[in-house]
């Protein structure tokens, strides 16, 4: 079973190249958002050849250790075909200030008063109480 996936597996984490590329492909999620995982390889990484070709598998196991989160599908810019996006979760952000790589979370995007809200109190206090969510 030489040329078998389990083997091939086997030896690549023996040689830690599978958790090498891992953390890479973490760091150019980190700095490259909502993207695919060949986006981050060719455009971040300049990844080719076998590491190109790996990069969505080992984006899957980031996401199976809770390190990325999936997103919506789209176009792939550098394959044409749909695929996953991902984004680095809290725990990815924890995993690579362990590795020594300095990485903040984009702040929550927060909902803004309408301009009605502004002028009318009672506007306002509406959407004060859609902020607050229900009680």
């Amino acid at each position: 079973m030489s040329g078998s996936s389990a083997s091939s597996i086997v030896e690549l984490s023996r040689s830690r190249s599978r958790y090498h590329d891992q953390d890479a492909l973490l760091r150019g999620f980190a700095s490259l958002p909502a993207s695919t995982a060949k986006e981050v390889a060719v455009e971040v990484l300049d990844w080719r050849y076998e590491q190109y070709a790996n990069a969505p598998k080992r984006a899957h196991d980031l996401h199976l250790l809770g390190y990325l989160e999936r997103l919506d599908g789209r176009e792939c810019r550098h394959t044409g075909k749909v695929a996953h996006t991902y984004r680095v979760t809290e725990a990815g952000v924890v995993h690579l200030r362990r590795m020594g790589v300095d990485v903040s979370m984009p702040a929550a995007k927060q909902p803004a008063l309408n301009d009605a809200a502004a002028t009318d109190p009672a506007a306002c206090i509406s959407a004060l109480r859609g902020l607050l969510g229900p009680s």
